[in-house]
């Protein structure tokens, strides 16, 4: 039985698709939002023995933007039905939600909470 292992060492590999990797960069790029492909490249090497081109590298990235942006935009959906818990449990509070109008509907504006001691 040999020990030595003598297989080549290859940090390409076809398995990181842009999904796998852009879960990856979504806690690097929330605390780094202006990290360059290049920077994300040397990151997926250090930390995974990835090979990424830095193109791969910037679509992640746009992706890994995108889930971040689309986790906090999807929290607005659900302002009217805290509103209505907050006015159920402590009655005697206050509660304003401002909207604007977009082009795609109503638009957050702002939130107004005053509650009961």
């Amino acid at each position: 039985m040999k020990l030595d292992h003598q297989c080549v060492f290859s940090a390409g590999n076809k398995q990181a698709k842009t999904e796998w990797v852009e879960k990856k960069f979504i806690p690097l790029t929330r605390h780094t939002p202006h990290i360059k492909p290049n920077g994300l490249v040397t990151e997926a090497f250090d930390r995974w023995n990835v090979n990424l081109n830095p193109f791969q590298a910037y679509r992640a990235k746009k992706r890994a933007f995108e889930l971040l942006e689309g986790a906090g935009s999807e929290q607005y959906t659900h302002l009217r039905s805290y509103s209505e818990e907050i006015r159920r449990s402590k009655p005697n509070s206050t509660m304003i939600i401002k909207c604007g109008e977009s082009e795609v509907g109503p638009a957050f504006e702002r939130i107004y909470i005053f509650l009961e001691a």
